[in-house]
């Protein structure tokens, strides 16, 4: 196991911590952060009120150090492609528990926002459990939660002080349909984005998919000659 040396127990040099950490492998820091994280809930918790602590405590709660450490390992292997069948589907059941975790900590999180920020955070909640869905195999489910973020993305007014989304809810539910073959209600998903999202790579490569799926070749031509001009220096 790595180890991070502190040359004073008095004087702690933060920038000599921060280089430890940086030696850490990926289950380690996680499991460094796990026990920052809620070494923080606990010395906050005593100038709040008992139930922003418990929510507080909630939100810092992740998957057990375990499940991150197995996942790790598991993930490296996937890297390395050497993956047996029966590790491949228990990877597949740590994913889905490690994306339900978080959604449950989204939910949380929710709980302590108001108004524009408790928004943004149900739409990224409503398309997790959407993507979720997908990998389970329950695509009508999956389609009515992108659907939903989508919307509810569509209704919410954009604060003029924070940035575009990082990946719009309507691009996303067009990227679902066009996976599950239905290329008409993804071309209108990604031109309905775009309209609002403009000169997103993502989109307009999707929206030239779709059309080109679709049978519609002019736009579809057209779609790509931007992709072009988008990766042109």
């Amino acid at each position: 196991m790595s180890t991070v040396q502190i040359i004073s127990e008095v004087n702690i040099d933060l920038d000599k911590v921060l280089d430890g950490m940086a030696q850490l492998d990926l289950s380690e820091l996680e499991r460094f952060a796990f026990h920052v994280n809620s070494l923080i809930a606990r010395r906050k918790a005593p100038s709040l009120p008992k139930r922003e602590t418990e929510l507080l405590q909630q939100i810092n709660r992740g998957v057990p150090v375990a499940v991150r450490q197995r996942y790790a390992v598991l993930h490296e292997k996937l890297l390395g492609e050497t993956l047996t069948t029966e590790e491949h589907q228990e990877f597949s059941t740590l994913v889905d528990q490690i994306e339900q975790s978080d959604v449950e900590r989204l939910k949380q999180l929710r709980q302590k926002l108001n108004g524009y920020w408790s928004n943004q955070v149900d739409i990224q909640i409503r398309a997790a459990e959407g993507w979720i869905a997908h990998a389970d195999g329950h695509s009508e489910e999956a389609e009515g939660a992108l659907r939903a973020a989508a919307d509810l993305e569509d209704s919410t007014e954009k604060s003029p002080v924070t940035p575009g989304a990082i990946l719009p809810a309507r691009e996303m539910l067009g990227d679902f349909l066009l996976e599950t073959n239905q290329p008409l209600k993804a071309l209108d998903a990604y031109e309905r984005s775009l309209k609002d999202s403009p000169n997103r790579l993502n989109g307009v490569s999707g929206a030239a998919r779709a059309a080109q799926l679709t049978g519609d070749r002019e736009k579809a031509r057209a779609y790509y000659d931007q992709v072009v001009r988008l990766l042109s220096p």
